[in-house]
């Protein structure tokens, strides 16, 4: 019970913060290029369809969702500074890794 609180109220901070913006910003970290590009080629061509589809159909809760991209080249390092950077510019949700060494 307390668990469900917790994440209830989580959550409606969280959208509290990100009602008070224009858009909704996302972060597509991707293996665009190394060893992985041609899984994470797939990957981001997904997410951009998914990302066009709810602008199309007026974004989240009103809130057009403004997406960066970052290539982490198929590298865990590389990845781990582009998961900060994304955070640093005030992502609300991070997208990817496709490689689980990238991810961890």
């Amino acid at each position: 019970m307390l668990k469900t609180l917790l994440t209830g109220t989580a959550l409606a901070a969280g959208l509290g913060w990100a009602a008070q913006a224009d858009t909704l910003k996302i972060a597509n970290i991707a293996e665009l290029s190394g060893a992985g590009a041609a899984a994470g080629s797939v990957w981001a061509d997904g997410v951009h369809l998914a990302i066009d589809e709810i602008n199309e159909t007026g974004g989240i809760l009103g809130m057009q969702v403004d997406m960066s991209e970052y290539d982490s080249q198929t590298d865990p390092l590389q990845s781990r500074a582009l998961v900060q950077k994304a955070i640093d510019e005030g992502a609300f949700a991070l997208l990817g890794t496709v490689y689980s060494s990238s991810t961890v």
